[in-house]
């Protein structure tokens, strides 16, 4: 019954920190997606300024 308590104990550690993980490369994704908008609209911009002068 022991062994069976820690195995528990264990597998509700391990799906924390599988919950903990998830959220961070789910904020981990939407920072780099930002970072590539930022990335291509300045392109763009680049872009924009270089055709109009």
């Amino acid at each position: 019954m022991d062994v069976i308590a820690t195995l528990q104990r264990k597998q509700s550690h391990l799906e924390a920190e599988k919950s903990e993980f998830k959220k961070l490369m789910e904020e981990a994704l939407r920072e780099q997606r930002a970072i590539a908008d930022f990335y291509h609209a300045s392109k763009r911009t680049a872009k924009r300024n270089t055709v109009e002068h």
